[in-house]
C-alpha cells in the first residue's frame, strides 16, 4: 500500500472503518473498529452517483500529540446479494468534524477517488474498499470518516463489529447515516444518528 513518510509525524491511511498510520519505523493501523459480526444488522453505504446516495459515517479520536499523517482510507462492505468482484471503480470519501443529527459537519478533506477492492475472506462476500495515495494531517481531536462505493444495480452495507481486531480509540458520538436524494424534483438531504456509541460497529479505518 502506498505510504507517505514523514520523520516527525505518524502517518495514517483510513477506513470497516480503518485508519492506518506510518511511523518512521513502520506502517501500522492507527484505528479500526473491528471485524464484522455476521449475526448483526448492517446499513446501506452506497452512493448511486458522486452527488447522491447513502453514506455511513463513524467517529474516531486522534490521540497522538504529534498528529497523524493520512495516506489512505478504506471500508469493509458486504454486497446485498452474492456477486463476484464488485462492478465499481470509485468511492466517495470524507473526513469531517461537527457531525450531528441534522448537521452534515465541516468537511476537512473529501473527494471521489479510484479504489482497490479486495475480498476479506469473511462471510457474506465482504470486500475491503481502499482509497490510497492521500496525503493530509490530522491534529489531536475527534473526527468522522466515510468511504462509500459509487455503484448502481447493487447495494453495499457496513455492519456492526464484534470488536475482534479493533485498534485505537473510537469516538463518543456513534454512527450516522447521510442520505442525499431527489424527491419530487427537489433535493432531500438528511443526516441522522444510526446507533449510539454504546454499540460498536465495524468501522472504517485509516493507515
Amino acid at each position: 500500500m502506498p505510504q507517505v513518510m514523514n520523520a516527525a509525524l505518524p502517518t495514517l491511511t483510513a477506513l470497516s472503518l480503518l485508519i492506518v498510520g506510518i511511523t518512521p519505523a513502520r506502517s501500522e493501523v492507527l484505528w479500526y473498529g473491528g471485524d464484522i459480526n455476521p449475526r448483526s444488522s448492517s446499513f446501506n453505504n452506497t452512493r448511486l452517483t458522486d452527488a447522491y446516495g447513502s453514506t455511513v459515517l463513524d467517529d474516531f479520536v486522534v490521540t497522538d500529540a504529534a498528529s497523524w499523517h493520512v495516506t489512505g482510507l478504506f471500508s469493509n462492505n458486504t454486497p446485498g446479494y452474492s456477486t463476484g468482484m464488485p462492478p465499481f471503480t470509485e468511492a466517495a470519501w470524507s473526513v469531517r468534524t461537527g457531525v450531528a443529527n441534522g448537521e452534515f459537519g465541516t468537511f476537512l478533506f473529501s473527494g471521489i477517488s479510484p479504489v482497490t477492492v479486495t475480498p476479506t475472506g469473511r462471510t457474506g462476500g465482504e470486500f475491503t474498499v481502499a482509497v490510497n495515495n492521500l496525503s493530509f494531517d490530522l491534529a489531536p481531536g475527534s473526527y468522522f470518516m466515510s468511504v462509500s462505493p459509487i455503484a448502481q444495480g447493487q447495494y453495499y452495507y457496513v455492519g456492526r463489529s464484534g470488536g475482534a481486531n479493533a485498534v485505537g480509540t473510537a469516538g463518543s458520538r456513534g454512527i450516522f447515516r447521510e442520505s442525499r436524494f431527489i424527491v419530487n424534483g427537489a433535493p432531500d438531504n438528511r443526516i441522522l444518528e444510526y446507533i449510539s456509541p454504546l454499540v460498536q460497529w465495524e468501522r472504517q479505518e485509516m493507515h
